[in-house]
């Protein structure tokens, strides 16, 4: 009789504990050597026994070498049958096959009769007991990963996140210097940096990867060891995505707090800058859009795109609707030129415009109107107090009309929430904001030197890019009027909201229309506070800066 004795491991626990690739095949040649049996021997490592019979090489040879016309084997060892496989369909196929080629089956010395009913059953229950202890390990693994997980333990090898490392109890820690870097990463992001110019800026600059932090480990690449590892671009973009720097570690669904490299509203602010890169790509248009990417329709949301001809016959920021006439909303294009020039007039009026929107929000008179405001909501929320209180000393002994007493409970608890809320935003908007002085005096600084500069129009792109989130644009038929509003990104980095309203009328000539005359009015808000929304600290404000700087 010639044997095929099979071996299999999926993992390294498994040959520690003694049912290595080299026990079994040295237990299958004793029973051989035993029974004067020759013998080929078959091993597959590293695979799982959940895979089926095609996935597994060796598995797959020995059992090509059953049909084989001649049959070169008639029998098979392994020292447990569960090496065959754990899947307990499959189990039933290999055992179906066996029978079928009158292929001899032996576990450890002793020979199975799979023709035998009562054996044939015992191997199927062993198969499904086999396959149910699988089953239970891989949910004992996962609820001790998740378990490591929701205390703060990194799972794994020694690779963990950049950034990050772990301290002798596994739990995950700020690595300080790998933590300057991923602040860099970010910074260029906001700067306008693509994610392969900051791969390259990081290279050239012999600023190590994780890998290289922990000794350049092996690695095999395409069948090669690797052992140099440099950054990538498809790297960087994971770390400007990853939750994990803003605090959050995201475990199936959960999220895990941990220590946070970068703020909040930095991190949000990076995904804004992600997502809208892909509008502001370079294209093979031979025109030169200023606001290419910058302004939506009010009317319907599209985008509008600039369409240009050499003879200036066409000359128009105009709504994307337009390319398809079943969803044109009638939104009408505006000149690019005086677009462009009120725009960018706009940004360099922003410190005189900023400076006198506070102005405004400081009046005296609105001062002392909101503290009327005040104190009458105060008034009402004492008397909403003084009633919940007699309520509860009335009914507090007695049962009867406890249900009535509840639900007016309830509405005195909702009113007095609605007055404090009030009064918070009262209050709020008398208090002149650190921020809003912060944000004056970055303007001052940054934006007047841009008066006296002679820049070109790929320099003011950037500068616009860097200062606006988005310019709406809204066309009034009945009107003959365009409405533009400006919206700044100030509120990325704080409570402040600013925006600038500008209108454009006109007036026909003929079959067309010019335009008349031009009014603008800044607005500026105080938004209510939240806790991703943090004062402009000396670390947040490096963030929030401009890629030009006018005073180079």
């Amino acid at each position: 009789m010639r044997i095929g004795i099979y071996a299999r491991v999926s993992t390294q626990k498994q040959a520690e504990k003694g049912v290595s690739i080299e026990d079994q095949i040295r237990r299958g040649i004793e029973f051989c050597t035993k029974n004067n049996y020759s013998y080929e021997i078959f091993k597959d490592e590293g695979i799982s026994g959940n895979l089926p019979i095609q996935d597994r090489p060796a598995l797959l040879r020995l059992f090509e070498k059953f049909f084989l016309k001649d049959k070169e084997l008639n029998g098979l060892f392994v020292t447990e049958f569960d090496r065959l496989t754990r899947n307990p369909k499959e189990s039933i196929t290999i055992r179906e096959l066996l029978v079928e080629n009158s292929i001899q089956l032996f576990e450890l010395s002793a020979p199975i009769n799979l023709k035998d009913p009562t054996q044939d059953l015992l191997m199927g229950i062993k198969g499904l007991l086999g396959s149910f202890e699988r089953k239970k390990t891989i949910v004992r693994i996962k609820r001790a990963l998740e378990t490591s997980a929701l205390q703060g333990k990194a799972l794994g090898g020694p690779i963990i996140n950049y950034g990050y490392k772990k301290d002798n109890r596994k739990m995950i820690i700020v690595e300080p210097k790998e933590a300057e870097v991923v602040k860099i990463i970010y910074k260029m992001c906001l700067e306008g940096n693509g994610t392969k110019l900051i791969a390259s800026y990081l290279n050239t600059n012999g600023i190590p990867t994780k890998r290289m932090n922990l000794g350049g480990m092996k690695m095999k690449v395409k069948n090669k060891e690797q052992t140099n590892f440099i950054w990538r671009d498809s790297v960087i973009y994971n770390v400007l995505t990853n939750p994990i720097y803003k605090g959050e570690r995201h475990f199936k669904e959960h999220i895990i707090p941990c220590e946070a490299i970068i703020e909040k509203n930095v991190f949000d602010a990076v995904q804004i800058t992600l997502k809208n890169r892909k509008h502001f790509k370079n294209t093979t248009n031979k025109y030169f859009y200023l606001l290419k990417g910058l302004i939506f329709c009010a009317k319907c949301g599209s985008r509008f795109y600039g369409r240009k001809r050499a003879d200036l016959s066409d000359n128009q920021y105009i709504c994307s609707s337009q390319r398809y006439s079943k969803d044109y909303c009638g939104s009408r294009g505006i000149n690019i030129t005086k677009l462009d020039e009120w725009i960018w007039e706009s940004v360099l009026s922003l410190p005189e415009d900023f400076k006198l929107a506070l102005q405004k929000r400081f009046d005296n008179l609105q001062i002392m109107g909101r503290n009327l405001a005040i104190k009458a909501l105060l008034e009402e929320k004492e008397e909403l107090e003084d009633e919940a209180v007699k309520l509860i000393k009335l009914f507090s002994n007695s049962r009867t009309g406890n249900r009535f007493t509840k639900k007016r409970l309830e509405e005195i608890e909702i009113k007095t929430t609605n007055c404090e809320d009030k009064i918070l935003k009262l209050e709020r908007q008398n208090i002149k904001s650190e921020q809003e002085e912060e944000i004056l005096n970055f303007l001052i600084k940054t934006i007047k030197p841009f008066n006296k500069l002679i820049i070109s129009e790929e320099e003011k792109q950037t500068v616009v890019r860097a200062l606006i989130e988005k310019i709406q644009i809204n066309w009034n038929k009945d009107e003959l009027m365009h409405q533009i509003k400006i919206i700044y990104k100030f509120d990325l980095f704080s409570e402040i909201l600013l925006t600038k309203d500008i209108t454009i009328n006109y007036k026909k000539s003929g079959y067309s229309v010019r335009a008349k005359d031009f009014n603008e009015v800044i607005k500026i808000e105080l938004r209510s506070p939240s806790s991703r929304i943090t004062p402009l600290s000396p670390k947040t404000k490096d963030f929030f800066i401009l890629p030009i700087k006018p005073d180079s």
